[in-house]
């Protein structure tokens, strides 16, 4: 190659650069910058007294490490501000003196949040945080939110720690930049996370940018890393209050508790010391403290007020809609394979029945496994006896002919019964709390690996539960969240306590945090219920609920404004239902004002005072009879909103079942039941 051929070459591959003059705008050039900025345009002079371009690019080349330093989090930004500053008619916009703060400490400032974090050492912080926030923002909404969580929730003991060691980060006292915060301790941060993350996804509130837990140090040296200490703290020991009985490990129950019929401790000893029965008798609980032969017990003869002995005596496999028909033998304390000598379908439907199904899917014989059954003795069956029951054809046996026992698989479950709740001749305790089984259809969601309850839920069907919308919010990851079906004592043993995890949610594609319109949610299960007397699926309605109708509407909710906490035992309050002009114009008049209008698809009940939800009754059922004066119940609304709690003559507001059950059938492929 020649050398004239050299020189073109050389000044095709040449850059192109330009001639500017200061105050004339340009495309941010910098290779560095381009797309990296908040602006397009920029100008000179620049933060060094560059006037060309051809100054600009040949001192960021002989810097080119500036841009990727990892010692501040805005570094790129900084850099890219100085060389290529932002036209701004015509005059350079040159980096914000906030920057060169960065590695030194200043004074936290006074107001809002912040007077929080000072209390607890925090008087002096430098930026930027792990936000990468160089000033301190005015409301500070992380803050805000996580404290409102604590508040709430009680997700983590030490949120308030954790939150003003990553958004006011003491100084490390140290003028190296890369050292001039604190950062939370590695075990902080980690139990602060799988406790609370939950309500950051439900609220859309991003992580913060420059805070990695497993990165972080995790030594008990407070100059080092905040919170070591209080992330290893031993588990906590609760002390019960003097009104409360204490059992198991540190378990705290309500005085009413002993000797209610249920039992509340594991070990049973809340039972155990009340009017005992001998050890050959069975005690009628919970309906009555009677004591019959435990022979009588499960053997289709009502011997006990609401034939409580005769309602639990049947189930299939360990407790689900499949498996093999078992008895439960009081005497043995045993539960014994049914044979299937002189099985007949009849008998399948009846049993089906017993179990809260209205059909049977399918009967089968299989190979008997245990050492003791029964057996059906159609001529045996005491005069006596309820025909309803399955147990009154039957009678022990040690052998069955044909050596198989019966599997059955049930269907269509029936919803909207209680057939465990027995209505109390007393008064119930604490005015509006119920008796375990009042409402089999409820459930609780809690949140985080401590299961910190934050709203309820109705139970459609095995597969499926209705909520709220803004009860999970933003949240798209199933992670994190618990269903508990059976409960009504949420701290109390519960032999009939199921938990289950989502396998997906479904939040309306209508719903708006804004307007709170389209307020429903379902959340499909990773495995399905097992139904009995105390789970149960409710009905949905086949109509729009008439006005004045009485519901109720029950849930863990705190009991007005003021309370500190969720309750630990379920209540339920009535409610009539209030037309929707009605309670439109109930909140126009109120002299409150409404944080959002009330749109077509929420219905209103209540405004009497002392008779509402509140706050964490969210996502739970308001519950109406089918028929008026029946005990069949239907979901016509799932609670949403309202102005405060129990404010007199408001009504509360909730979404209208009625009015999605379309997008109810759509998402669970038309498999629930109707009234």
């Amino acid at each position: 190659m020649d050398a004239k051929s050299s020189t073109e070459k050389a000044k095709n591959e040449a850059p192109i650069i330009p001639t500017v003059h200061p105050g004339q705008c340009f495309t941010v050039h910098l290779k560095q910058c381009v797309n990296k900025t908040t602006y397009l345009d920029a100008t000179l002079p620049n933060a060094f007294g560059h006037t060309t371009l051809s100054e600009v690019l040949e001192s960021s080349d002989n810097n080119p490490r500036l841009f990727d330093t990892e010692c501040y989090g805005y570094a790129q930004d900084f850099w890219c501000s100085a060389y290529n500053p932002e036209c701004k008619s015509g005059q350079p916009e040159l980096p914000c003196k906030d920057y060169c703060f960065a590695g030194k400490c200043v004074d936290v400032p006074f107001g809002g949040v912040y007077n929080k974090c000072i209390s607890i050492g925090f008087s002096h912080s430098a930026l930027p945080n792990y936000n990468l926030e160089v000033k301190f923002p005015k409301p500070n909404s992380h803050l805000d939110l996580i404290f409102n969580f604590q508040k709430l929730t009680k997700c983590y003991k030490h949120s308030e720690l954790f939150g003003c060691s990553v958004f006011v980060p003491k100084c490390s006292g140290s003028s190296v930049v890369p050292q001039h915060t604190i950062p939370p301790c590695k075990s902080l941060c980690e139990e602060y996370k799988k406790n609370c993350f939950v309500f950051w996804e439900i609220f859309a509130l991003p992580w913060p940018k420059n805070l990695n837990c497993s990165s972080l140090p995790d030594v008990n040296d407070s100059s080092v890393c905040i919170g070591y200490k209080e992330a290893h703290e031993p588990p906590e020991v609760k002390e019960c209050q003097a009104s409360q009985i204490t059992c198991d490990a540190g378990r705290c129950l309500d005085y009413s508790f002993l000797c209610d019929g249920y039992r509340d401790c594991e070990d049973n000893s809340d039972e155990a010391h009340c009017a005992a029965c001998s050890s050959g008798e069975y005690r009628c609980n919970p309906a009555s403290s009677l004591c019959i032969k435990k022979s009588e017990v499960c053997n289709g003869v009502p011997d006990c007020y609401e034939e409580v002995e005769e309602a639990e005596c049947i189930k299939l496999g360990n407790g689900s809609s499949r498996g093999v028909v078992r008895v439960y033998n009081a005497e043995s304390d045993d539960w014994e394979e049914v044979c299937s000598d002189d099985w007949n379908d009849t008998l399948s439907g009846l049993v089906c029945r017993q179990l809260g199904y209205r059909g049977v899917k399918n009967t089968s014989f299989i190979s008997k496994s245990s050492t003791s059954a029964s057996k059906i003795d159609l001529g045996g069956v005491n005069a006596s006896a309820n025909t309803d029951y399955i147990q009154s054809f039957l009678r022990k046996s040690s052998v069955c002919a044909g050596s198989s026992v019966v599997h059955l698989t049930c269907g269509d479950p029936v919803c909207g019964t209680r057939p465990a709740y027995f209505p109390s001749p007393l008064r119930i305790v604490n005015g509006d709390q119920v008796k375990p089984g009042t409402w089999p259809f409820q459930v609780a969601l809690y949140g985080g690996d401590k299961l910190h309850y934050f709203c309820g839920g109705s139970i459609l069907n095995e597969n499926w539960i209705v909520t709220a919308a803004h009860c999970l919010g933003e949240k798209t990851t199933i992670g994190d969240l618990t269903v508990t079906a059976g409960d009504t004592r949420r701290f109390a043993f519960n032999k009939y306590r199921q938990l289950r995890t989502p396998k997906s949610l479904h939040i309306h594609q209508g719903y708006s945090s804004e307007t709170v319109q389209n307020d429903i949610a379902l959340i499909q299960l990773a495995s399905p219920l097992y139904f009995n007397d105390y789970v149960r699926p409710v009905c949905l309605p086949s109509n729009v609920t008439d006005e004045g109708t009485r519901c109720f509407a029950i849930g863990w909710g705190k009991v007005n404004d003021k309370a500190l906490d969720y309750e630990p035992v379920l209540r339920q309050v009535s409610l009539d239902v209030v037309s929707w002009q009605g309670c439109k114009h109930a909140i126009a008049t109120s002299g409150i004002q409404s944080p959002y209008a009330l749109s077509e698809d929420m219905m209103c009940a209540g405004g009497s005072r002392g008779h509402d939800g509140c706050q964490g009754d969210s996502g739970g059922p308001l519950l109406c009879p089918e028929v008026v004066g029946t005990d069949t119940w239907t979901l016509s609304g799932v609670t949403s909103w309202g102005l405060g709690c129990a404010v007199p003559n408001v009504p509360g507001i909730y979404t209208e079942i009625y009015k999605f059950l379309d997008w109810i059938g759509n998402i669970t492929n038309n498999e629930l039941p109707m009234a």
